[in-house]
């Protein structure tokens, strides 16, 4: 065995950190994608890393949301282990320039497998971290789960590679990488595993077994071990997806044809000629370049050349690794044609199979290069051709430094740097939230930035649909100049806000023509307070990347008097029917004038059977549409009665207010003054089957889903004290324990396969072949 086997997997990943410069210099990152998502993530795993815990909810997102149930639970771990090191900033840095290392360490050692050149395998692995695709997904999306599964992709290619040649020892590890990347993202996961597979048919690698059985049997083995790893993931997910919000279609970004891969070249010529003194031939937006799929001249010139200059099996592996290519491309487009699927996901992921092959084939063209032109200049083709390869690459990255991402601090983002210097200067009570209109996500932030609750979403797909129903129809109320319904303080006092942030731009950017209207419109709300504002100065012009307006501020703050955590209304409405059609009556009602969320409480039930014995307590119920059969023993409400209870002040008295006696990540207490009556109260809580309420005996109490996706208890009379709880449930305890149990049989192998190899033999005891 040479004694350099790591020098060259060292120096890639060494030249990969110089690569990766944007994060060696600070930050790099798009405002309107996900970056925020994550560091949010991190600072909520952090703090259980010492502990050996994981979270299950947080009352810092929504209205308390689920956490780690569908996705990102690898990536947010060892991001939360790199904050708790470098701090929030230092640790996503870390974190990036970690997979950079990774993804050209890996690279390297497959493209020596396959090409048997050192400086080749460089070439290709510095191709691989340079390119487009790579670099859009570290230095502008910053999608820290795809960027952990392309860093792991080289080693899952070479773990499947031993893995069906029968190795034990990378049966065990393939199985444990599919593993990480089903629990990172299965969108994902499921493309990535699909083209480990697909290589396998085009270069199964040496010593592969002779039969197909044998080699489906192998990697049975490695399907069985990611299964058992990966189970605790998959059972909550698709127990998990009953309750929360799911997008049966997705929008996607329609494929350009050909212009996805002649962008930047267009692009730079419309530069060059404008240079010159001619104008642009080509129009090509800022954002077509940075969402193209540029390949780069000089690697595809490279691997087509080892196609066209390859012998023998050489050639014909060649060919097969482009036709993966062209694959992948036809599935591409195919996929556009229609709405990207919840598990599927997005077609343009397909694409880091072109970036990851061609940066393969670019490694053997130049070997075969380098073994033609033998001679006096050598050296010119050894590392000539690399050189001008990478200049061109790096040169295209250090342009995407500049018109690409954003690199300010996160202290320096102005609203950020706003909201912190609020929080510091106000108080907070116990459950009270902030609420942003802003569109540029910048709003994740905020909880780990201040330690305060935010009610808007932070986590994907975490929250149920009635809550980002709510959400969205607030947000689409003021995307039109007025008139306006109801008042701000009323609808946001049911989601317990007590600041509300309304910047200039808003909703996707659509107030910023009716600021004016909107602002008359929230100080006209007696119950808001204007409690601080900004205008806008050099930072934001440097954020926004467009000319100053100081002539109106570019931030309002508003203090809400009426925000409360928990509540007894004065009447209870039940809308019976489909939850979903019942939450749009909901918010047709509150966004209606005069509107106030204690006065009437509306209760989502799909069925009639909810409401056992409670007809005395309710004032009556609402079909949520023509189909649903009602008891005859309940009140059946038209529309306008209910808004005519809206308007009534008779009834129990309005607006009592239960202060948090408790309020903490998985709990939550308050007491009132016993009733005569069995009686309601309105919880500004997400509602998840796995909350569950008892009075102060601990006698359970009856909980239901209400406007908004929020909860309500059901209070008989004479109970005073309520308390609420999260209760992880059983399924999810026995199937962690069950991965766990995987784990450790895992480690147990691969110690006693890595020890059959040390023995010179294929296994050792029960792991020999």
């Amino acid at each position: 065995m040479s004694r350099y086997r790591f020098a060259g997997p060292v120096l890639a990943g060494f030249l990969a950190i110089l690569a990766a410069f944007p994060w060696l210099l600070g930050i790099s990152y798009s405002k309107g994608n996900d970056f925020f998502y994550w560091l949010h993530f991190a600072w909520l795993v952090g703090p259980h890393l010492a502990e050996g815990t994981l979270p299950d909810w947080t009352m810092f997102s929504g209205c308390g949301q689920p956490v780690f149930n569908l996705d990102h639970l690898p990536d947010a771990l060892a991001l939360a282990f790199f904050t708790e090191i470098a701090g929030l900033e230092g640790g996503i840095r870390l974190f990036v320039i970690t997979c950079h290392a990774l993804a050209a360490a890996g690279l390297f050692r497959l493209s020596l497998a396959l090409c048997g050149h050192r400086v080749s395998a460089l070439l290709a692995a510095l191709a691989y971290v340079l390119s487009w695709y790579f670099t859009r997904t570290a230095d502008f999306y910053v999608y820290t789960s795809n960027l952990l599964q392309l860093a792991l992709l080289p080693w899952m290619v070479l773990a499947y590679r031993g893995a069906a040649a029968g190795d034990r020892a990378l049966q065990l590890a393939a199985g444990a990488l599919t593993a990480v990347c089903i629990t990172a993202n299965p969108q994902m996961a499921i493309k990535v595993v699909g083209f480990c597979l697909a290589w396998l048919l085009v270069e199964p690698g040496e010593g592969s077994p002779r039969t197909w059985r044998q080699r489906v049997l192998s990697l049975g083995i490695v399907g069985a071990v990611a299964a058992w790893l990966s189970a605790f993931h998959i059972a909550t997910a698709l127990i998990h997806r009953r309750e929360v919000y799911t997008l049966s279609e997705r929008g996607t970004i329609w494929p350009r044809g050909w212009e996805n891969f002649v962008a930047i070249p267009e692009y730079l010529w419309d530069l060059v000629a404008t240079r010159l003194g001619g104008g642009p031939f080509f129009e090509v937006p800022r954002w077509a370049v940075i969402d193209s799929h540029y390949e780069g001249l000089g690697v595809v010139a490279l691997a087509g050349y080892a196609w066209w200059a390859g012998r023998g099996g050489k050639r014909r592996l060649a060919g097969a690794i482009w036709g993966l290519c062209g694959l992948a491309l036809l599935l591409f487009y195919a996929f556009s044609w229609g709405r990207a699927t919840e598990w599927v996901g997005t077609p343009r992921n397909m694409l880091f199979i072109p970036t990851f092959c061609l940066a393969l084939l670019a490694g053997c063209g130049h070997a075969q290069l380098h073994d033609r032109w033998r001679g006096r200049r050598r050296w010119l083709w050894r590392w000539g051709i690399p050189g001008l390869v990478l200049l061109e690459l790096a040169g295209l990255k250090a342009a995407f430094y500049q018109i690409g991402p954003h690199h300010q601090r996160l202290e320096q983002i102005p609203q950020v740097s706003f909201w912190r210097q609020f929080s510091e200067g106000h108080p907070w009570g116990p459950g009270e939230r902030f609420f942003t209109f802003k569109a540029d996500l910048a709003f994740m932030l905020f909880p780990a930035l201040t330690g305060r609750p935010t009610a808007n979403i932070v986590h994907q797909r975490d929250y149920n649909p009635e809550y980002f129903s709510y959400q969205d129809a607030i947000n689409k109320h003021f995307a039109a100049a007025g008139p306006y319904g109801a008042q701000p303080s009323e609808y946001l006092a049911v989601l317990g806000v007590r600041y509300i942030d309304l910047p200039r731009a808003g909703w996707v950017g659509r107030f910023a023509g009716h600021q004016r209207e909107l602002l008359a419109h929230f100080r006209a709300d007696p119950h808001l307070r204007q409690a601080a504002q900004r205008f806008p100065d050099w930072r934001d012009e440097s954020w926004l990347r467009t000319p100053l307006d100081a002539s109106a501020p570019e931030q309002v703050i508003f203090e809400n008097q009426r925000a409360a955590l928990a509540w007894v209304p004065g009447r209870v409405v039940a809308i019976v029917g489909d939850p979903r059609l019942g939450e749009k009556l909901f918010e047709s009602l509150c966004l209606e004038p005069g509107y106030r969320f204690d006065r009437v409480l509306f209760l989502l039930c799909a069925d009639p059977a909810e409401l056992h014995g409670l007809e005395e307590e309710l004032a009556g119920v609402l079909p949520a549409d023509d189909a649903v059969g009602l008891p005859p023993s309940f009140r059946v409400l038209a529309l306008d009665e209910v808004r005519d209870l809206l308007r009534q002040d008779s009834g129990a008295v309005p607006g009592l207010s239960l202060p948090p006696e408790r309020w903490e990540e998985e709990r939550l207490g308050f007491s009132l003054a016993p009733a005569p009556a069995g009686r309601f109260a309105g919880i500004s809580l997400q509602r998840f089957a796995d909350w569950h309420a008892a009075d102060g005996a601990g006698q359970a109490l009856r909980v239901f889903k209400t406007g908004a996706g929020l909860s309500a208890v059901y209070l008989p009379a004479g109970v005073a004290q309520v308390q609420l709880e999260y209760r992880r449930p059983a399924y999810k305890v026995w199937w962690r324990w069950f991965s766990l149990a995987g784990l450790a049989v895992v480690a147990v192998g691969l110690g006693f396969a890595l020890r059959g190899r040390r023995s010179g033999g294929k296994g050792f005891g029960p792991w020999r072949r």
